[in-house]
């Protein structure tokens, strides 16, 4: 959604935020009262989800039987 909103003009990326955002995505992992592993997985799968919606957009992240 974030790269979306950039592609139409809606946000602007800035060097560097990509990867603060991969960065905060780990930190907080699940150590935050309001998630959980088993709902948005653990650090690296939240990670290597952002970058391939990043790379091929948000359906590339759904399961294949919703595409």
């Amino acid at each position: 959604m974030l790269f979306g909103a950039a592609q139409d003009g809606t946000l602007t990326f800035e060097d560097g935020d990509t990867e603060e955002l991969a960065d905060a995505l780990t930190a907080l992992a699940d150590r935050t009262p309001w998630t959980d592993v088993s709902d948005h997985g653990d650090a690296s799968q939240r990670v290597s989800y952002f970058s391939r919606g990043a790379r091929s957009g948000v359906k590339s992240c759904l399961p294949n039987d919703i595409r």
